[in-house]
């Protein structure tokens, strides 16, 4: 980020100081749901670890006032799946975007603890480079 989008997103954070939201990024199974029933403080979403239904399911957001502070969480579906075509993923992640409008404060890339595949490692890494260009 330059010095105008660090202004430009710390004045949307003032706008809006008692609001935060948050969109959880991973594979399939790997814990978005749980970790967004932490952060919300209840059984609010539902996973599908292990569930036959987590290709097709899409994003979904909840919201919870906590402390006087508004907290939105996006659980998105496993967006590194292999067998997900390009333009199913792209129409996702506009889909997920509009549900955090005007925009998530962070995203949380959310990791199981095992061993990465050759295959996950250069998604990874070619996923934050594009995001966060060479800074990666």
């Amino acid at each position: 980020l330059d010095n105008t989008n660090i202004k430009t997103h710390y004045s949307l954070f003032c706008l809006e100081p008692n609001n935060l939201r948050v969109v959880l990024v991973g594979k399939s199974g790997c814990g978005k749901s749980s970790l967004a029933n932490t952060i919300l403080g209840g059984p609010i979403f539902k996973g599908t670890h292990g569930s036959s239904d987590s290709k097709i399911r899409g994003s979904e957001a909840h919201s919870k006032v906590i402390d006087g502070r508004t907290f939105t969480v996006v659980d998105t579906p496993g967006i590194f799946n292999t067998e997900r075509a390009m333009r199913e993923l792209q129409c996702e992640i506009i889909s997920c975007l509009t549900l955090c409008t005007p925009g998530p404060h962070a995203v949380l890339l959310v990791l199981s603890v095992e061993r990465f595949t050759a295959q996950e490692a250069v998604t990874h890494l070619l996923l934050g480079r594009r995001e966060m260009g060479n800074n990666l």
